[in-house]
């Protein structure tokens, strides 16, 4: 049996998080990890949601963000899908990056997750 559809509040606040397969350490690379913030960027703009923050480690990111109409599973599969291509293109491999589908958690407050994330940027 497959799990229970997620669930989507236009306008909600969620907290998003994705590791890399295998513990790999994509974004030590500052190259990669400009081109993440560039995909994250391009994303918010097509798809309209509010980034109230983001960590990007070596190995996973969280996203702190207030979604519009576009579900929020689009926005992420497309981040993840175009990050996966482009890091795979540019290091001449094949096969997932991520280690699974984005996770999250939908919230009424931010700031449980700002106060526990101080690395985390401020909203744009």
């Amino acid at each position: 049996m497959g799990r229970k559809p997620r669930v989507f509040v236009e306008g909600g606040v969620y907290h998003v998080y994705c590791r890399t397969a295998h513990g790999e350490r994509a974004f030590e690379d500052p190259d990669e990890a400009a081109a993440f913030v560039e995909v994250l960027r391009e994303t918010k703009e097509g798809d309209g949601f509010l980034n109230y923050a983001w960590c990007l480690m070596a190995n996973h990111y969280h996203l702190a963000l207030r979604t519009t109409r576009v579900p929020l599973w689009r926005s992420m599969a497309t981040i993840n899908v175009r990050v996966s291509n482009g890091y795979n293109r540019r290091k001449q491999l094949l096969g997932p990056l991520w280690a699974w589908n984005a996770s999250g958690r939908g919230s009424g407050s931010l700031q449980s997750f700002s106060a526990r994330t101080p690395a985390a940027s401020a909203a744009w």
